[in-house]
């Protein structure tokens, strides 16, 4: 029997449509379009579906906003068909959190009404273990007494709002346990992301909000939330598998957790100190300026110096002094800088049709980095600049300003831009990056080496051939004087769902095709990918190397590449993985070093992308993409 038909029949429900939910992870989730719309899940577990059918009718009994069950024409919470049990489901009306996140922040207001009903739901189960529910498998050790239902999957996806009232969807992971650990899943999930980074307020308020007038009670429970959040990050990495991009969203939550939630202020007893180590930075530096004027002024120096070199105003405002008058710019404000006025340590600038002096201090520009330390590139994409609306995205900078900004305060000497690619569906459909004109705009005004890189799927000699074609019409349409950087092919693992997912075997092949053919045309490529997996599949590929792995801990390295690993790191994933398949599933992580890597690989590598998520104990807190490049391969591309 169709499903249409076994609905119609069961339910008395004139069905005109059903859709199979995109956002169920199980794919057991149908969407039944009538005179009114449904929701239809099907289980196989009969005790599973007993304990779901009575916690949703316990709900709904003390005025909990969740999807109410429809019953059959036999009165039944659960239609039972071949082995397999149907809940049909009212659809939650009302506006899922996520829309409510898309520009920001969650309103201070929303925040308190989703802490007060999560409290309510625990309040109402407190200490009801006849829910019959799977015991919580997250351990912490506490002294905790309060249990109760724990939703367990509280994301913005799962929350619905409607006329200002707060309701939830998708108990099917629900469990019994500690109550905080509910509170440390809605925490991790609603205000950290690897997207949208953190709000540290927002955490802050859902906790007093949830615990209330509680205070010997949040006293108790609230040391435990940091452990909970990551300990359920660990569970869920642990018990599922995910493609590459949704398992580094979780590693960077946890790592967000780790670093900010709860972070401890060693201030105390240090303000004598820093006062004394002040007051002694004035007058080493007040002695430094009186020597520096007596050397100027020795050797009669005027202060006329061409520079003609572009630059951005580094501080917040910065008055440019004209003539009779005199105009604030902002930070971020592009400007050439003409003159270098030492005495006065100013520089002759020219903003817009105005020419007048700034303090040097406010200005920054690029300069090529001749030091014998590996130069930093940033890779960016469309990802990297923020969407309308969108406000304090860490992976994101909200314009060029902050784009050049960070270029010039970090001190990376090289940039590389997705152009656009393939995409890896069946279709392979080639697409252009819309947001690298951008990009390429920023670079060529401050002078920044950059180079192409783009996402290749070709599959054959036809497919290589027209991703030629495309790419080179690209470049010729958008490349510019500072586009000296050789094509990068980016190779991506999406976790068995890409097209070329099951070609690595084949791929050197391929991939030395491709390369001639860029050859034939003058453009020199090199490869993008994780390196286990260039070691593995592809190390004798006809080109250089730039390899994403990331055994650091949010530090630069020295250099492009360095074959050292955090040991305790890997026997931790390899104790938790069967023996015989550590291999893949670390490959498909993409950071770890796993094997001892060729001397016939080591001697392509080029460049070493080490994080994507920043380089906090180098004072780099964006979540970006860094890499080291080989300084002396890179000069050659300045060179020619």
């Amino acid at each position: 029997m169709e499903l249409k038909e076994f609905i119609e029949k069961k339910y008395n429900i004139e069905v005109n449509k059903i859709e199979k939910s995109k956002e169920s992870t199980d794919g057991n989730v149908y969407i039944i379009f009538s005179k009114d719309k449904y929701v239809l899940k099907i289980y196989d577990d009969i005790e599973h579906t007993k304990s779901i059918t009575n916690l949703h009718s316990l709900l709904v009994k003390e005025g909990i906003i969740v999807p109410e069950i429809i019953k059959n024409n036999e009165n039944e919470m659960y239609t039972e068909n071949s082995k397999k049990y149907y809940v049909l489901y009212s659809f939650m009306k009302g506006t899922q959190l996520y829309e409510y996140q898309e520009n920001g922040k969650l309103d201070k207001k929303l925040i308190s009404k989703i802490a007060v009903s999560l409290r309510k739901i625990h309040d109402i189960t407190k200490n009801m273990s006849e829910l019959n529910l799977k015991e919580n498998p997250i351990k912490v050790e506490n002294d905790i007494e309060r249990k109760s239902l724990l939703h367990f999957d509280i994301t913005n996806h799962n929350i619905f709002i409607e006329k200002d009232e707060i309701g939830f969807i998708d108990f099917d992971d629900a469990k019994y346990g500690e109550s905080v650990c509910d509170v440390a899943i809605a925490v991790g999930n609603l205000f950290f992301s690897k997207k949208r980074g953190m709000d540290l307020d927002g955490a802050k308020l859902f906790i007093s909000e949830y615990y209330g007038k509680d205070k010997k009670l949040k006293e108790k429970e609230e040391k435990y939330i940091k452990q909970y959040a990551v300990k359920w990050i660990e569970n869920t990495l642990n018990n599922n598998e995910f493609d590459t991009s949704t398992t580094d969203s979780f590693e960077v939550k946890k790592k967000l957790i780790e670093e900010n939630l709860y972070k401890e202020k060693k201030m105390k007893h240090r303000w004598p100190y820093i006062t004394g180590i002040a007051l002694l930075s004035i007058a080493v530096i007040a002695l430094i300026v009186t020597i520096v004027i007596l050397v100027i002024n020795f050797n009669k120096i005027t202060g006329n110096m061409d520079l003609a070199i572009n630059g951005v105003i580094s501080k917040q405002s910065t008055i440019l002094k004209l003539d009779n008058d005199e105009i604030i710019l902002a930070k971020g404000e592009r400007v050439s800088i003409l003159k270098d006025d030492i005495i006065n340590n100013e520089y002759l600038v020219k903003y817009n049709e105005s020419v007048g002096k700034v303090n040097k201090d406010a200005v920054s520009y690029f300069t090529r980095n001749e030091n014998e330390r590996e130069p930093l590139m940033l890779d960016v994409s469309q990802f990297n600049i923020a969407e309308k609306g969108e406000k304090d995205l860490d992976r994101a900078f909200q314009d060029e300003k902050e784009f050049e900004l960070f270029i010039l305060n970090n001190d990376i000497q090289y940039v590389y831009i997705r152009l656009g690619g393939r995409g890896w569906g069946q279709k392979g459909v080639l697409y252009f990056d819309e947001d690298a004109p951008r990009f390429i705009e920023s670079c060529e005004y401050l002078g920044v080496p950059y180079g192409f890189y783009y996402l290749d799927e070709a599959l054959n000699d036809q497919e290589i051939l027209e991703e030629v074609n495309y790419i080179k019409n690209l470049i010729d349409e958008n490349g510019t004087k500072m586009n000296i950087l050789p094509l990068a092919i980016d190779l991506e693992y999406q976790g068995g769902q890409g097209r070329a997912d099951d070609i690595w075997e084949q791929r050197t092949p391929i991939l030395n095709k491709l390369i001639d053919e860029y050859n034939k045309i003058g453009i020199n490529c090199i490869i993008y990918s994780n390196g286990a997996r260039i070691e593995k599949y592809i190390k004798n590929v006809n080109t250089l190397f730039w390899v994403a792995m990331y055994p650091q801990d949010q530090i630069i390295p020295e250099d492009s590449y360095k074959a050292t690993i955090k040991v305790e790191q890997l026997e931790e994933e390899v104790n938790q993985l069967s023996n015989t398949n550590v291999i893949d599933k670390l490959l498909n992580k993409g950071g770890t070093d796993v094997t001892k890597y060729s001397d016939e690989f080591l001697n392509k590598v080029l460049g070493w992308q080490f994080t994507e998520s920043g380089a906090s104990k180098d004072d780099i807190d964006n979540y970006v993409d860094l890499s080291v490049m080989n300084n002396k391969i890179f000069k050659t591309y300045i060179e020619e």
